[in-house]
């Protein structure tokens, strides 16, 4: 029974955290920027991944070009690949073609160089033409 009581504690803080990527992701998916806000201050991590996703690149595959901008000012890794399948933020920002978020990336530091599974983001912007 101690050893339940002293574990108690352990699993009640992480509870928020949990809440807190699960309300960050939502906000990123909708382009939410006050729920965005509204979660970072509570404690959410701007790179928090769910194993599929950052909310940078959720904000950039919704094409939500002010959540990516907040996620970036609030200090999210631009090159962060939630999967290597998946890639980083450029590569949905470059199947969408949204030269916006292309350039709020690359202006942020992402690398045009980066991959997704085996291809380089320079080809996928050359093939999308």
């Amino acid at each position: 029974m101690r050893h339940v009581l002293l574990l108690l504690p352990l699993v009640l803080l992480h509870i928020p955290i949990v809440t807190h990527a699960a309300a960050i992701h939502d906000a990123a998916t909708k382009g939410d920027v006050a729920g965005i806000t509204a979660a970072l201050d509570a404690g959410a991590g701007v790179d928090e991944s769910d194993g599929k996703a950052t909310p940078l690149y959720l904000a950039v595959k919704g094409g939500h070009f002010a959540a990516a901008k907040l996620l970036l000012d609030r200090g999210a890794d631009v090159n962060a690949a939630p999967t290597p399948v998946l890639g980083p933020a450029l590569m949905p920002a470059l199947a969408k073609r949204r030269i916006d978020l292309i350039k709020l990336l690359l202006d942020g530091g992402a690398n045009p160089n980066s991959k997704r599974s085996r291809e380089n983001a320079i080809h996928i912007a050359v093939n999308l033409g």
